[in-house]
C-alpha cells in the first residue's frame, strides 16, 4: 500500500506562520505572507561586487607649475623682463589646468615690479647714468665732480647720496681731489689708511695749510679698488657738526 507524500501543514485562521528560512529577510510592509513562498534575498556576502579602485578615493595632487616657478626664480634674480613673462604664462596655465604655484607667479610679478622701482630710483640719483649733476641735485656721491660743494648726513658710516650745493652758502663738504691707489687684496683697514694717505697729499695743494694743522676733515669714496683713468678715489674736506660757507681753496685753515 503506498502512502501519500507528506504535505506541510498550511496556516489557516489561529495557526502560526512558519518562520522565514535562514538568509530570507523580513517581507516589506504591505507585502503579503503566503506559505510557502520564498523570495531571494541579498547577495550572499562573497558575493563579487563592484570594487572602486582606492586610488579614485584619494585626490590627486596637482603639479606645480614650472613656469609659475620660473618667474619666481627670475624675480628673485632682478630679471625685470623675463620675471613678469613666466609668471603671467604660469597663471594662465594655473587657471586652465588646475595646477598649483599661484603664490609663485604672483610673487614673481611682485618681485619684478620692486626691481623696476629701484632701477629707477638708482636711475634718477646717478648710480647707473653717471651724468654731471648740477646745485640741487641728489646724486651718487661718486658723481660729486672735484670743486663742488654737497649736502649730506655725515654722520653716516657709509655715505651714499649727496646733495649739490653751492658753495657761496652753507654746506656740509666739498670734494676738492681724485687720486689713485691701488687697493687691490687690500683688508678694510689697510684700504683707509691708503685712501686718507693719498687725500692727505692733495689736501695742502688745495687747502694751502698741512692737513695736519688743519680744523678740516678729510673724508673719501673709494670708485674702484683698482686703479683708473681720472682717479679711482675721490676726496672731499668737511667740518661734521658745523657747516662750510664758500670754497676751501686756498682758504689756509
Amino acid at each position: 500500500m503506498t502512502e501519500p507524500p507528506y504535505q506541510p501543514p498550511q496556516a489557516g485562521p489561529g495557526m502560526p506562520t512558519p518562520p522565514p528560512q535562514p538568509g530570507t529577510p523580513p517581507p516589506q510592509p504591505g507585502t503579503p505572507t503566503y506559505p510557502g513562498t520564498a523570495y531571494r534575498g541579498p547577495a550572499h556576502p562573497g558575493t563579487p561586487q563592484e570594487m572602486v579602485p582606492p586610488h579614485d578615493l584619494v585626490p590627486q595632487r596637482q603639479k606645480t607649475s614650472a613656469w609659475a616657478v620660473a618667474g619666481f626664480v627670475f624675480g628673485l634674480g632682478g630679471g625685470v623682463v623675463l620675471a613678469p613673462i613666466f609668471s603671467l604664462i604660469g597663471l594662465r596655465r594655473i587657471k586652465r589646468l588646475g595646477q598649483r604655484g599661484r603664490g609663485f607667479a604672483i610673487a614673481g610679478l611682485v618681485l619684478s615690479g620692486l626691481w623696476a622701482a629701484l632701477i629707477v630710483v638708482l636711475a634718477s640719483l646717478g648710480f647707473l647714468g653717471g651724468g654731471a649733476a648740477e646745485i640741487g641735485d641728489t646724486t651718487a656721491v661718486s658723481n660729486i665732480r672735484v670743486g663742488q660743494c654737497f649736502n649730506a648726513d655725515l654722520a653716516k658710516k657709509t655715505l651714499l647720496v649727496a646733495t649739490i650745493a653751492d658753495c657761496a652758502r652753507p654746506h656740509a663738504g666739498e670734494a676738492f681731489a681724485k687720486v689713485s691707489a691701488d687697493l687691490s687684496g687690500l683688508k678694510q683697514d689697510a684700504k683707509d689708511l691708503a685712501a686718507t694717505q693719498e687725500c692727505a697729499g692733495e689736501f695742502e695743494a688745495f687747502v694751502g695749510r698741512a692737513y695736519a694743522e688743519s680744523d678740516l676733515d678729510v673724508l673719501f669714496v673709494v670708485l674702484e679698488d683698482k686703479v683708473q683713468e681720472g682717479g679711482n678715489i675721490l676726496c672731499m674736506l668737511a667740518r661734521p657738526g658745523t657747516e662750510l660757507t664758500g670754497s676751501m681753496r686756498g682758504s689756509r685753515r
